[in-house]
């Protein structure tokens, strides 16, 4: 459907562009991710129209990686431009929060919507709280770098809190478009095996998080057994004592 094209194009944008960034080819990862998750967006559009904002979004941030990677191709050869640094330096940054924050929040809306459609509330409802996970960054990081709303001193106790939220809603969002790739499929495929992958690391990743959510399910189901069980028993002992007396 193309929640796996999102998946490794989300999980090269958020996680692996350090490593990628660090060998000093940070646009071309850019390139790579943001190009994955157009490929998904426009897949997942024929089957829920909601995708179309994270389309349309992809389109600029793509522009925004041709500006990285040229930046790094300028550090590569030592061009000597002010292209790269000061004022366009600081609209890049910023350009490239909104439209990160806009998309993430219209895929959320996408696959909310989706999984409103066909029936799956526990998908909706987590999509619902990442977007909260995703806007107390948006607001984090706008306290913590916008000279209006804060000084050095404040800046300085903000730092910890946006990273975290930030890795939270990320890898929150990996799970979730996984669990999307695992439970949501197009009419008339609902009773096909699981869906594999040509990625093998990918199917593994799939499977130990199924195994972890179905036993997370089994304890849930156990734990609440053993408390209708203890309050059946509870009711029985206090109707035995009412008769005693």
């Amino acid at each position: 459907m193309g929640f796996g094209y999102l998946f490794l194009g989300y999980l090269v944008t958020f996680v692996l562009y350090l490593t990628i960034q660090a060998l000093g080819f940070g646009g071309f990862g850019l390139l790579i991710g943001y190009g994955l998750m157009l490929c998904g967006a426009r897949c997942l559009y024929r089957y829920q129209r909601a995708f179309a904002y994270a389309k349309w979004a992809l389109i600029p941030l793509l522009v925004t990686a041709v500006y990285e990677s040229a930046r790094n191709l300028a550090e590569l050869f030592l061009w000597n431009t002010s292209l790269f640094d000061g004022v366009w330096r600081t609209v890049y940054s910023w350009a490239v929060f909104l439209l990160l924050l806009f998309f993430n929040l219209a895929m959320l809306y996408g696959i909310r919507s989706l999984a409103r459609d066909v029936g799956l509330p526990r998908i909706v409802s987590a999509a619902i709280r990442n977007s909260i996970f995703v806007v107390l960054y948006g607001v984090l990081y706008l306290v913590g770098n916008f000279p209006v709303f804060t000084t050095e001193q404040v800046r300085a106790y903000l730092g910890l809190p946006m990273v975290l939220t930030q890795m939270v809603f990320v890898f929150c969002n990996l799970f979730l478009i996984l669990t999307c790739a695992k439970d949501i499929c197009p009419e008339g495929e609902e009773d096909q095996a699981p869906k594999r992958y040509r990625w093998e690391w990918l199917n593994r990743v799939g499977d130990t998080y199924e195994r972890t959510r179905k036993r997370t399910e089994e304890r849930t189901k156990e734990d609440l057994e053993a408390v209708l069980r203890k309050q059946k028993e509870k009711r029985k002992s206090r109707s035995q004592a009412k008769k005693k007396k």
